[in-house]
């Protein structure tokens, strides 16, 4: 069948609709409908739960658990009562899977019930504030007492909030009794907002639990020194940030500072942004002048504990980072200095390869991944110009799939107008074929750590280093019923590999688009195109694919509807590829091509013009 008509006005005006019925005095009859699809959601979990098959049961509950969470956000008693079932039944759930061995994501309360006429106390526009301000210096620039209020996620893991219960919560007993701040001049309205925050549960409302809360206010805690300004690479530097420094950096001081949601003294090096923050001793180096930088001194032990504690550097080492700094300090990791340093030392990396040596890491990563997939059972190869197909199969299966991904990687290409003198992508693309969904999910669990959703016949995984996608077939049927499937996920890949920063929903989506447009008759983009509708009939807002409140698979197929509109301006998609294969991230790709940044571009202020659109 052919692709259906662009259903702009479900993506626009129908998010519009849904955020606005969850404000409504009385359910309404489709959240009435939604409430009845978390209990028969949680119902097929029970069976599942009975027939032992806990790593499905475990999805179902997930699947139950983000649907109940979305509805309950800003919900009346009338909503409450109706959801709190269902709450229940998920604990027991959470439970019962917990006494099986599966570690569980935490449940979150149901929030306090607000009045008709009341509004939900926003974490990022009204508490941060208050907290920067008035805990700043000892809580968020500090760790004093041992409390840390430096990002959410650090106030949630301390002692200090009782979700649901603000009288019980240490940090209303501290203001009351006059304990905190020193002096006791606590004003009593920011009190009672952060009372009625912590009453309404406490909810974050942004999209890094992890950032450090003054960079979401533009009045940032008192500080001893000049914030550090990202300062980029000339390209004359004999050390890179990337190449050199980052690497050292996650894996010396990784452990404290970056694979940790309580960064040790409040000094996290997730990024490089982060990373100029500092801590709570201060900057973490002077440009141009190692010998006064604090990061140099804890690496060699002057004044201070040697870092990391496993251990001191090696003198080569230290040198080679104290000359980056001697150099100015500079990122050379692109123009998105937001980026995971894992992602920018990994860019880096592959990028002083060569397509070759690439190729022969990734062969190697294969197979070292089969091993942890498929321990028990050797895998059949199948080499083509792009791609390395792999799996336990018959050889002139996988020599199929291999023919069909190079006849469709040029066509790929063509459909976002991309240059055709390069690799497909460089170092190649391993794919592989399983003919059972528990291999399938083995994949999912070995090398994400998580299962992956029922509904899903492929995956793809990029991070400049590895490059994969993952087809579930059937032996007994033909490969070209599984070519739409396949070239989605290329697609995707294809996408992924332009920018580091490329969101996945984005890449995804694109896969999608591009997999449609190949094969318009397939049956299953029919079946694609309801699913993204009934993703975004679940949005409460029209960013929320963009943000981070969908599960994965659901902004992939939202994110398919949001490719779709924007490749209705030809002109302007064909110029944000033609900036993405100029290196520009992703973010100013998008920004200079459609004028606002892709959360914002798609926020509800914007409903209006995208309705015209």
């Amino acid at each position: 069948m052919t692709l259906k008509p662009l259903p702009t006005a479900l993506v626009l005006i129908g998010c519009s609709l849904l955020y606005q019925a969850g404000l409504s005095d009385e359910p309404t009859a489709k959240e009435k409908r939604q409430i009845k699809t978390i209990a028969s959601i949680l119902d097929r979990a029970g069976r599942l739960y009975q027939s032992k098959n806990f790593g499905a049961c475990k999805e179902k509950v997930y699947q139950a658990q983000a649907q109940l969470e979305q509805l309950s956000k800003s919900a009346d008693v009338e909503l409450l009562e109706l959801l709190s079932p269902e709450h229940e039944r998920l604990e027991m759930a959470h439970q019962l899977l917990k006494q099986q061995g599966l570690e569980m994501q935490e449940l979150k309360p149901l929030p306090r019930a607000m009045s008709a006429d009341g509004e939900a106390v926003s974490f990022v526009d009204s508490v941060a504030p208050i907290l920067v301000k008035q805990c700043g210096r000892c809580h968020v620039r500090g760790n004093r007492g041992d409390f840390s209020a430096a990002s959410y996620n650090a106030l949630m893991q301390s002692t200090h909030i009782a979700s649901g219960l603000a009288d019980e919560s240490r940090l209303i007993e501290v203001i009351v009794d006059g304990d905190m701040p020193p002096g006791g001049n606590f004003p009593e309205k920011d009190l009672e907002i952060l009372k009625n925050w912590i009453a309404q549960g406490a909810r974050y409302d942004g999209d890094m639990p992890n950032q450090n809360i003054s960079m979401l206010t533009s009045d940032p805690p008192e500080m001893d020194q000049e914030r550090l300004q990202v300062t980029r690479s000339t390209g004359k530097e004999t050390i890179s940030f990337g190449l050199h420094v980052a690497p050292v950096l996650i894996e010396k001081c990784g452990q404290c500072h970056i694979d940790t949601n309580n960064v040790r003294g409040n000094f996290n090096m997730a990024n490089f942004q982060q990373f100029l923050r500092g801590g709570d001793s201060g900057n973490p180096f002077v440009p141009g002048k190692s010998k006064d930088s604090n990061l140099i001194k804890r690496l060699r032990g002057i004044d201070s504990e040697v870092m990391p504690p496993s251990g001191k550097l090696d003198d080569k080492t230290i040198a080679q980072i104290a000359k980056w700094i001697d150099e100015g300090a500079k990122f050379d990791g692109g123009d998105n200095p937001d980026l995971a340093i894992r992602t920018v030392a990994a860019t880096a990396r592959a990028g002083k390869q060569s397509h070759a040596e690439l190729m022969s890491e990734r062969n190697t990563l294969t197979r070292k991944n089969w091993k942890l997939i498929m321990s028990d059972v050797s895998a059949t190869e199948n080499m083509t110009e792009n791609f390395r197909v792999v799996g336990a199969t018959l050889p002139d299966r996988l020599e199929i799939f291999g023919e069909l991904a190079e006849k469709m990687a040029p066509k790929i290409r063509a459909t976002f107008k991309a240059k055709s003198d390069r690799p497909f992508i460089k170092g190649n693309t391993t794919i592989y074929i399983f003919e059972r969904r528990y291999d399938f999910n083995e994949l999912g669990v070995m090398l994400t750590g998580r299962d992956l959703p029922n509904q899903l016949r492929g995956y793809w995984n990029f991070n400049t280093i590895d490059a994969y996608a993952a087809l579930l077939t059937a032996r007994n049927r033909d490969p070209k019923e599984f070519q739409a499937n396949l070239a989605q996920q290329l697609g995707a890949l294809y996408i992924s590999n332009l920018a580091p920063d490329i969101p996945r929903w984005f890449a995804d989506g694109a896969g999608y688009w591009a997999a449609a447009k190949l094969y318009p008759r397939d049956d299953v983009v029919s079946q694609w195109d309801e699913q993204a509708e009934a993703a975004v009939a679940k949005m409460q807002e029209p960013s929320d694919f963009a943000t981070g409140k969908l599960p994965e698979h659901e902004a992939a197929l939202a994110g398919y509807l949001f490719v779709t509109q924007l490749r209705t301006d030809a002109s302007r998609f064909a110029k944000l590829f033609k900036f993405l294969e100029s290196n520009y991230s992703f973010e100013r790709a998008f920004t200079e091509t459609f004028g606002q940044p892709p959360a914002e571009y798609f926020g509800k202020g914007n409903q209006r013009r995208n309705r015209r659109n």
